[in-house]
């Protein structure tokens, strides 16, 4: 038994005990909401700047390498763009217009198209908090001046199609430049909710859009592509973290403020990541068509890479339930005209009736697109084999079982000669050990494991098939049949059967007395 004074010391001990949880509790619950209210702010925080701060906007001009061309001449064409800036776009445009930096000025006069998107983020400083970098050549030939704009989007790391201008007048220059730039002008969203086939993204400045008529607006019908970026811890994105996702596009169904709700187009499953965290961003710009049509080349999708010709192209919208465009050439290539609306257009890719691939697609986005997909050859090969060997079975098995119906009637009637002609012509023919050696000779084979497998599944239900048919105890059944009537003793002849009995005819009735004739008695 403990003194009272160890029992007090413990129990005091114990309470001082519990009281530290209870502070150590209260300061990590008090902690963890803290840190809560703070990224709720956060994240807050960042949406607003998303919706109503303006796009931040630096515009490249590389003018001829000229001095004439210096000074007033780019202080004239800066203030007009500026001035032009703030007219079209008003509050959704912070813009400022600077010399093209050294690394990439020849570049945007010359070569413009082969721009890398590693040259822009490494000709100048870093493009943190930019949206948008409109690069602008101009080049003077024999008095014509011929201007090419591009855009880049800073966020997305995507190229524009580049426009192309030609004046020959330095007057009309800024003005030509404005229309290009405000053509090429795309607008960007960020993909918010992703709830299957349902996507909501967040309009870029969404909250300084006051009319639907103006540049940055999404409306309902429009196109987007999804783009996702990785960033590092310092927000700058990873080498090679940036990429469109392939044959994939969002169709905005609804759009209300600064939200736009769209439906998942994508030959993919689950193309988008439904998650978001701090280091990736789901960004979408706008699909604006720009050429008459599309070139699409299919090529196979293994190491070969060779051009898949002869494939069905199908063209499935909201309105048709499918309809047939065409096939594709010895190349591959097949011509998608531009829809007079710029739907978007699902393309069904089909090889001997094997749905193949599901293409979404805006004819006229781009010039030229690949796609990979299954080289099918090598299945239509084993296909046709496979169905020239499914009727040779059914033929091979009906000219048996008529060989043997016919055998078995002259065996009955004692025909033994043209039974035995009859049993040599069911030998001749092909047996299903003949048909499985033919088949085992075939090596169709392809590099692609999809196809292999579906070969592989043709050739199981041929064998399948195979041994169902061409029962190879017929033919010793058929003979058996015949020795066996050989060897039995002659049936005795049947007798005549008697003849029938000749019927007797009836007799005729007599026939009635005719009536004398009387005559009339004299009045």
């Amino acid at each position: 038994m403990l003194p009272p004074a160890a029992i007090t010391s413990f129990q005091a001990f114990v309470a001082s005990w519990l009281r530290r949880r209870c502070q150590v509790a209260s300061f990590a619950c008090g902690l963890l909401v803290f840190l809560c209210c703070c990224l709720s702010t956060k994240h807050c925080a960042a949406q607003a700047a998303w919706e109503f701060t303006p796009y931040e906007v630096k515009i490249w001009l590389s003018l001829p390498d000229d001095p004439t061309w210096q000074g007033a001449q780019f202080e004239q064409i800066r203030a007009t763009l500026l001035g032009r800036a703030e007219t079209t776009f008003g509050p959704l445009w912070n813009c400022e217009v600077l010399p093209a930096p050294a690394l990439v000025a020849a570049e945007l006069r010359q070569r413009m198209d082969e721009l890398k998107s590693d040259q822009i983020v490494n000709a100048g400083p870093k493009l943190t908090g930019i949206d948008k970098i409109y690069l602008v050549g101009v080049n003077e030939d024999q008095g014509s001046l011929r201007i090419l704009v591009r855009e880049f989007d800073a966020r997305a790391h995507q190229f524009s199609v580049v426009l192309a201008r030609e004046t020959p007048q330095r007057e009309s220059l800024p003005w030509l430049i404005w229309d290009a730039i405000a053509r090429a002008f795309t607008p960007i969203a960020k993909i918010e909710r992703v709830e299957g086939p349902t996507i909501v993204a967040r309009l870029r400045a969404g909250g300084l859009i006051t009319t639907d008529e103006s540049p940055a607006w999404i409306r309902a019908g429009a196109v987007l592509r999804p783009v996702i970026r990785r960033n590092d811890r310092m927000g700058e994105p990873l080498k090679g973290g940036i990429g469109l996702i392939p044959w994939t596009l969002l169709e905005v169904d609804k759009q209300e403020s600064s939200l736009v709700t769209c439906r998942l187009h994508s030959g993919y499953k689950s193309p988008i990541p439904s998650k978001s965290n701090a280091r990736t961003e789901r960004l979408a710009l706008l699909v604006q068509p720009q050429f008459p049509s599309t070139t699409l080349q299919l090529r196979a999708r293994d190491a070969s890479r060779s051009p898949l010709s002869g494939y069905e192209i199908w063209r499935k919208t909201s309105e048709t339930d499918g309809e047939l465009v065409g096939a594709t050439d010895w190349r591959g290539n097949i011509e998608l005209p531009q829809a007079a609306t710029g739907a978007l257009q699902t393309l069904l890719v089909r090889s001997g009736g094997q749905l193949l691939a599901r293409l979404p697609i805006v004819p006229g986005q781009q010039l030229k697109m690949e796609a990979s997909v299954v080289n099918d050859d090598g299945r239509l090969q084993a296909e046709g084999l496979i169905v020239a060997l499914q009727s040779k079975i059914m033929d091979l098995e009906a000219r048996r079982q008529i060989t043997a119906a016919r055998l078995r009637a002259k065996t009955k009637e004692g025909k033994f000669d043209e039974a035995q002609q009859l049993l040599d012509q069911f030998r001749a023919l092909e047996t299903r050990a003949d048909l499985s050696r033919f088949l085992d000779q075939q090596n169709i084979k392809s590099i692609d494991p999809t196809t292999q497998k579906r070969i592989e599944k043709l050739v199981i239900d041929a064998r399948s098939l195979l041994s169902k048919f061409l029962d190879p105890q017929l033919g010793v059944t058929l003979q058996r049949e015949l020795q066996t009537a050989k060897s039995a003793p002659p049936k005795p002849p049947e007798p005549a059967p008697a003849p029938a009995p000749v019927p007797v005819p009836a007799p005729m009735p007599s026939p009635l007395p005719m009536p004398t004739e009387v005559s009339a008695p004299t009045p």
